[in-house]
């Protein structure tokens, strides 16, 4: 570049040669007419004027405006310059590059040697050497060829790169802002935020670390801190999209002076340290010789698979402490809402291992067992709302050294709750190296996410009281945003809640629980919720069978929620598949120690299985872990017939039902009065759960063995009759092989059994029935004269209480018909 007169208009120019070593290079030579064409195209007063061009003893040149002044970075060390005057400059840069990505070029080497500030403070923007013409219209105007850059190879100034140009990706308006945040970030700082002691380090810095120092210990103010760390992200989907975009944030802070924003967000993260052994130690050298010879797009594929190869050599465990909202209860459901969540994205992966404390306060019970469950990372955070604002701070700690590894502050409106959800989740792939699916569902609109929210902290309560109101505002939610699947599993599962917490085991609750679910597949078919909602009602309608492929598809849908490994591990029961059973709920208990429910499951298998020292070690760990007082009751009360304390159990459940009026409390009172042999107190608690829960058919089988023990005919008749109308209503809605069997069974005890009853139990399939279904079936065929059915071991040997303990009181009754 050269200063020069001239003469014509008697002023002073500069003029660009196309430097020697290139003069014979046609690639550069193109480029060089590449930058004259573009410039001649801009006009703008922050942008450097170009006046002619053409060649010289045939050395091409540029004759440009000469710019009096110095180069930004200059400019700001010589001169005492106030943040808003460091704005003011950076805003100019702005309008000259906005102006130019409106005529659809980018300007790729954006860095402070390349903005000239005038002695009046104005801003000049120099050397469009390396820019590309991205639209089709300005290419086909200017003459343009298509880009020069070969794929994978990296133009522009290493420590200024995006993160997109590192990789050698294709580019767009936003690598520029990138870089432009880059330059923001140094004026504000006094330092670059990625520059390392090689190429290939920063290169690496730029694609993986946050800047350094950190945002956080800059001491912004928020509002700046908000724009800096959105141009710094490292995917260009999260920055901002446009100049123009960012051009009006830095207005509105302008005209609100150094007030704060409302949305606060996002400080920057950095990646996991990489332990480099010798021989990636050399790569890393090696690395800087690539960059220089073929760009970054080798060592973006080296760095991703050293990356993988140390960050996965099994699962990582994460434990996500609950995001703790305000003092209001809006804002505590929020922050729940954002919770759970970020667990059912997480667990999407089948590479991460989630842990979170279902009940109660998780510090306490968390700390004395995080280390011993291998946890590597903890989430964390807070959110705080003021009207239709929020404000959300969440972190990842390592918690191998006590290590912050992510930060971010996400600010924005209530409508944006599935964004931070995304963006945690994001974060956590970022953090481990590992895949994850971080969907975000479109918000439904504000009226339709309250009633969504109501109903949704009302179904959580599992009150039976709160429940009609539940559904009226999870239906209110459908009617308003009729595309928004969250709502559909959740009113899905509040009409199947009737049958859970044993309130109602009515017909049309379950089929309306059921369409919801379908309803809510159309929509979308991945949430793998929805799938265990459908296994839950296929639970309910004895079609035991097609729960466990539903269940099976969820797992591989969804292979880190426990809980669907704990509703698997009673199908297998069902089935008569023991040590499946065990397996699926110890997988439930691996996955996540700090819920109760596969504990108490663990202890009611192994106490079915007469397995005494299996039972003492799941009720211990039971203590370690928050649970309601229903859960602990109920485990107890099995964990004292587990130690043949029958009478302990009986005293307990009598207790527990007394105080909470629970009627799965009932039903657990009714099977330890049953094995205590105090029959009338066990008919007496099973009419109070049959009042409730008519379509319980196993309740009716215990309940007719129970009057025949008592030796009343009557009574054991009366209670068949009643089984069969109900059974016969839901056999006709659900047609499921095993309800076809209880049918069978209580017409041959109500004695209308015959013939065609007797035909149609042998023309049973076996394999279509669980190992209950098939007791049933012989013991109807000894009701009905054929005693021999029962004569020999009907099934394979069920872990299931009543039929291992209770049927053989049956066999007995059987036996002494003669």
């Amino acid at each position: 570049m050269y200063k020069a007169l001239d003469l014509e208009l008697q002023r002073v120019v500069a003029i660009k040669f196309l430097s020697g070593g290139t003069m014979k290079d046609e690639h550069s030579a193109k480029r060089f007419q590449i930058e004259a064409r573009t410039l001649s195209s801009l006009s703008h007063p922050s942008i450097a004027t170009i006046f002619r061009s053409g060649r010289f003893q045939d050395v091409p040149y540029l004759v440009m405006e000469f710019v009096e002044g110095q180069d930004l970075a200059t400019y700001s060390l010589a001169h005492k310059v106030a943040i808003d005057q460091r704005l003011e400059l950076v805003r100019q840069v702005i309008d000259a590059v906005e102006y130019a990505h409106g005529k659809g070029i980018i300007h790729r080497d954006l860095k402070p040697a390349n903005v000239m500030v005038t002695t009046e403070g104005r801003v000049k923007l120099l050397d469009f050497g390396l820019a590309k013409v991205i639209k089709d219209a300005t290419r086909d105007r200017l003459g343009v060829a298509d880009d020069l850059t070969a794929t994978g190879q990296v133009l522009g100034t290493v420590s200024y790169l995006s993160p997109e140009q590192a990789r050698g990706e294709p580019l767009d308006e936003r690598s520029d802002l990138f870089s432009i945040g880059v330059i923001l970030f140094e004026l504000l700082s006094g330092k670059h935020p990625f520059v390392r002691d090689s190429t290939a380090a920063t290169l690496l810095s730029i694609v993986s670390d946050p800047p350094r120092p950190s945002l956080a210990a800059l001491g912004l103010p928020g509002n700046l801190e908000y724009v800096v760390s959105r141009l710094l992200e490292k995917d260009a989907g999260r920055r901002y999209q446009s100049a123009a975009e960012l051009r009006a944030d830095l207005e509105r802070l302008r005209e609100a002076g150094a007030a704060e924003r409302s949305t606060v967000s996002l400080p920057q993260h950095r990646p996991p340290r990489l332990t480099l052994s010798r021989a990636s130690k050399l790569a890393v050298a090696l690395a800087a010789v690539v960059v220089a010879i073929a760009g970054t797009g080798l060592l973006w594929r080296w760095y991703r698979t050293t990356r993988s190869a140390q960050m996965r050599p099994g699962r990582t465990t994460i434990f996500v402490a609950s995001i703790k909202g305000g003092a209001d209860e809006r804002s505590r459901y929020l922050a729940e809402l954002i919770t759970g969540e970020v667990i059912a994205t997480l667990c999407k992966s089948p590479d991460l291992r989630i842990l979170y404390v279902t009940e109660g306060p998780e510090r306490d019970s968390a700390e004395n067992v995080l280390r011993r469950q291998s946890v590597q990372y903890v989430i964390d955070g807070n959110l705080l709302l003021g009207g239709e604002d929020l404000k959300a701070s969440a972190k990842i700690l390592d918690q191998r050294d006590s290590t912050i590894v992510w930060s971010e502050t996400l600010g924005g409106r209530v409508s944006d709750v599935y964004s931070i959800v995304a963006r945690i989740s994001s974060a956590v792939a970022f953090v481990t190296g590992v895949y994850v699916a971080a969907e975000k569902f479109e918000f439904p609109g504000k009226e339709a996410f309250e009633c969504y929210t109501r109903g949704d902290l009302l179904l959580r309560t599992y009150e039976p009281n709160q429940l009609p109101d539940a559904i009226r505002e999870l239906r209110r939610c459908v009617e308003l945003a009729p595309r928004f699947a969250p709502a559909y599993e959740r009113l899905g599962f509040a009409y199947i809640q009737h049958r859970n917490i044993g309130l109602d085991y009515g017909i049309e609750n379950l089929r309306q629980g059921r369409d919801y679910f379908l309803k809510g597949l159309e929509i979308d078919p991945g949430p793998p919720g929805l799938l265990v909602g459908l296994a839950s009602y296929s639970i309910y309608t004895y079609d035991i069978e097609q729960a466990e492929r539903r269940l099976l598809e969820s797992i591989r849908l969804n292979p880190g929620q426990h809980r669907h490994y704990t509703l698997l591990a009673w199908t297998e029961l069902a089935r008569g598949r023991t040590q499946e059973a065990l397996r699926a709920v110890g997988q439930a208990r691996d996955l996540n120690p700090f819920d109760p429910v596969p504990i108490e499951n663990l202890i009611v298998f192994n106490c079915m299985l007469g397995d005494r020292p299996a039972v003492e070690a799941a009720y211990h760990d039971l203590q370690a872990a928050y649970a309601s007082q229903i859960i602990r009751d109920i485990s107890e009360g099995w964990w004292r017939l587990g130690r043949d304390d029958v009478a302990g159990a009986v005293e307990l459940f009598r207790s527990s039902y007394q105080k909470t009026g629970h009627k799965l409390v009932a039903l657990a009172c009714a099977e330890a009065e049953f094995a205590a042999g105090e029959y009338d107190a066990c008919a007496e608690h099973l009419e109070i759960w049959l009042k409730n829960n008519p379509y319980s058919m196993e309740s009716y089988w215990l309940l007719c063995l129970t009057h025949g023990l008592r030796g009343d005919e009557e009574e054991r008749r009366r209670v068949a009759w009643e089984g069969l109308r109900h059974c016969e209503t839901y056999y006709n809605a659900f047609r499921s092989p095993a309800l076809k069997v209880y049918k069978l069974y209580f017409t041959a005890l109500a004695g209308r059994g015959d013939d065609a009853t007797r035909r149609e139990i042998k023309n049973l399939n076996p394999d279509q029935l669980d190992t209950f279904s098939r007791y049933l079936a012989a013991a109807t065929l000894a009701y009905l004269g054929d005693r021999e059915a029962v004569a020999r071991p009907v099934v394979p040997y069920n872990p299931i209480y009543w039929v291992n303990r209770f049927y053989l009181k049956e066999i007995e009754l059987l036996g002494g018909r003669e």
